[in-house]
């Protein structure tokens, strides 16, 4: 028979054995750094049986909150499986801290678990977790053993310790909340719904803006943005110093500086430090996507080339980078960031860039509509604009670029569909697993 393989109840992922003193082990989890304990194995783990200021009481199991995590998911025993947890409360913490009424496993947050083994001395501080992260509360009073009652054997102790222990540098990430532990100041990137619904909303109330002449004009400060990031971007990236303004225009230095040079290698150096401390591999992805093209930009291309690239890339941006921030939206980012909220202002715009990008190159190649010359501030003809620059400075023909943008087009489109569909594959299976839950 294959052995038992216990999973954290939230992340769904195997649990890694951690020994504790006596050569007791305890369960805790790779990802959300969640901890499962026996209820054999509790004193050994959080302390010993030493006297504790309060004892963990188990709450109405009928109340609202009863076996819904933090990110609002119903988590199941991992070692019962089937049998739903129930919060528990310790002292005055109040979050965190979830028990199962059949065998007495319990399942702590990183941040409740740093919690109570934090409750060490008298005169000790006594944490507290609530809906704002990880807090203080008064000294605590001097501990004496809990009364005995009838009622003893149903309530678990909590820890006390000899001394005080060091944090571990994943402790001090979660009392910072730099790895997302303390789940209750973040939106969960996992949600099923809006995996499912957000994207397809936004596209979808795109297309219905871009029927009319006066939704594409709502939705042009939203394309004038992507364009000029898409001048800057390649111009950072070849080492100048450029300045994207939002009414449409953007400066860029004609020679490579080496002030941009390191501000670029310090950008894509923070990225990628963040990205692999918080074990995020979308941001480590990004930040060598980063000095490749930094690299290719640079110090190989020839001048020449890279000003054609910049020139170019503001049409390409409009769609290159709506598609990016899309993707983007189903993918985790560096704490700091707080992409978990930024994600739902910045996908509405993306989605209105690319559709109004992806209808207009579309229509150029296929002879419906106009090729974009001229700028913002010029005229068609006059030689301004990015289309024109490319045709008459560097040799390219108009129908080269009217291909090559509709092609970026269809492979951009076909990653967006990608993405959402392994993302919406996974969502549908996690609402069947709530579905087919007792």
């Amino acid at each position: 028979m294959a052995p038992f393989v216990r999973t954290c109840p939230r992340c769904r992922i195997e649990f890694e054995s951690t020994p504790a003193e006596g050569g007791v082990l305890y369960d805790v989890c790779p990802r959300c750094e969640g901890v499962f304990v026996e209820a054999s194995d509790r004193e050994l783990v959080l302390g010993g049986p030493l006297p504790a200021p309060e004892t963990l009481e188990l709450p109405n199991p009928f109340g609202p909150s009863a076996g819904v995590g933090a990110q609002g998911i119903d988590l199941d025993c991992p070692s019962c499986l089937r049998n739903t947890l129930s919060d528990l409360a310790v002292g005055s913490l109040d979050r965190g801290i979830f028990a199962c009424d059949s065998c007495g496993g319990v399942f702590f947050e990183m941040g409740a678990f740093i919690a109570i083994r934090r409750m060490i001395a008298d005169g000790e501080p006594a944490p507290r977790i609530s809906t704002y992260g990880l807090e203080l509360a008064v000294p605590i009073a001097p501990t004496r053993p809990p009364p005995t009652s009838p009622t003893a054997s149903t309530a678990i102790r909590a820890p006390r310790l000899e001394a005080p222990q060091p944090l571990t540098r994943a402790e001090a990430q979660a009392l910072r909340g730099d790895d997302g532990t303390l789940t209750t100041a973040r939106i969960p990137h996992d949600e099923p719904y809006s995996r499912l619904i957000v994207v397809p909303l936004c596209l979808a109330s795109a297309y219905v803006l871009g029927l009319s002449s006066f939704g594409r004009l709502l939705g042009t400060p939203a394309s004038i943005q992507f364009h000029e990031l898409g001048h800057a971007i390649p111009a950072w990236l070849s080492g100048r110093l450029a300045l994207p303004l939002p009414c449409g225009m953007t400066f860029w230095s004609a020679s490579s500086s080496v002030l941009a040079h390191l501000l670029v290698l310090a950008g894509t150096g923070t990225l990628a430090y963040f990205g692999v401390r918080e074990k995020r591999p979308f941001p480590i992805a990004l930040a060598f996507a980063v000095a490749l093209l930094h690299l290719t930009l640079g110090f190989v291309l020839a001048e020449s080339r890279s000003v054609a690239i910049i020139l170019a890339s503001g049409c390409a941006g409009e769609i290159v980078l709506p598609t990016a921030t899309l993707v983007a939206f189903f993918f985790r980012m560096p704490d700091r960031l707080r992409w978990d909220f930024f994600r739902f202002l910045v996908a509405p715009p993306a989605a209105i860039a690319f559709v109004e990008a992806f209808r207009l190159w579309i229509g150029v190649f296929t002879g419906t509509e106009a090729a974009p010359l001229g700028s913002i501030l010029g005229t068609r003809g006059d030689g301004s604009g990015d289309l024109e620059r490319l045709i008459h400075d560097h040799g390219v023909a108009l129908t080269s670029l009217a291909r090559g943008y509709a092609m970026l087009a269809f492979v951009a489109l076909a990653v967006l569909v990608a993405t959402y569909t392994f993302f919406a594959a996974a969502a549908v299976r996690e609402l069947e697993r709530r579905r087919a839950r007792p």
